[in-house]
Parts: structure tokens; sequence; C-alpha cells
């Protein structure tokens, strides 16, 4: 699988791709989160009226919360965020004619997707049995197990 075709469907069959799915996912919200916050700030140091422009604060910072939420494995903010997102596009769309660039979207709507195929195929596999060492006592190990080889044909 080349690394095209590995975004644009990654394999979530393993824990670790279900992370990085979900990793990427986490990362492509807090990206719309600050481009958001962003916007809105510019629009409303240009006219500092409160009106309609508080509610881009409230979008941005609801796409933060929706952003940890996935970083947290939850299903249901992968949904949402989906959901949300596509809704928010379509809305966009038909009430001022235009809703953007048609690539931006399809990518984030993709990245958005591999979140929720993430999020439900990590819930999927079962939890870490409980005596299994973690990474850094595996390295330990292997460190210790050559510095006794290096001992033992020293003696020798």
């Amino acid at each position: 699988m080349t690394l095209l075709q590995s975004w644009f469907w990654p394999d979530v069959s393993s824990r670790k791709n279900a992370l990085a799915a979900i990793n990427e996912t986490f990362w492509v919200m807090m990206f719309l989160a600050a481009l958001t916050a962003v916007f809105t700030f510019i629009d409303f140091a240009q006219n500092w009226q409160a009106d309609d422009q508080l509610w881009g604060f409230v979008s941005a910072a609801f796409l933060g919360g929706i952003a940890f939420g996935i970083r947290q494995k939850s299903r249901t903010a992968a949904v949402a965020g989906f959901a949300l997102y596509v809704a928010g596009r379509i809305w966009s769309w038909i009430g001022t004619g235009h809703g953007g660039s048609i690539v931006l979207f399809v990518l984030v709507a993709l990245a958005l997707w591999h979140g929720i195929r993430g999020t439900f195929a990590f819930h999927r596999f079962g939890p870490i049995a409980a005596g299994t060492p973690s990474i850094e006592d595996s390295f330990r190990t292997f460190g210790k197990s050559q510095k006794a080889a290096r001992e033992e044909s020293e003696q020798k």
C-alpha cells in the first residue's frame, strides 16, 4: 500500500494504526478550531461589534472540545465531529451559495471519517493484559540481556 493510499484509507486493523488515525483526526480538529478562532478574531478586529461574531469563538471552543473527546477515543465525539462538520459545510453552501473549497472539504471530511473508523476499531480490541510489560520495560530488559551477554563473553 502506497503512502497516498494509506492516507486515503488507512488500515485500522491494529491498535497502533487505530491510534494513528485517532491522532490524525485530533490534529485536524485542532487545526480547524485554531483556524476558526483566527478568522473570527480577524473579523472581530475589523468590526468591534459582538453580534454574531462571538459565535465563531464558541464554534472554535466546541471544535477544540470535540478534538479532545476524539483524543480520549470517544466514538460519540468522532461521530459528532464528522456530522457537525459536514452539516455545517452543507448549511454554509445552502445559505451563501458557496461552501468554500471542495478539495479542502473532502480532505477534512475524510480525515474525520478516519477518526470514526479509528475510534470504533480501537474499542473492538480487547484491553491490554495486566502483566504485559511496557515498551520501556522491554527496552530495559533488552539492554540488560545485552549487558549480561557481554559480561559472560568477557568472563570466557
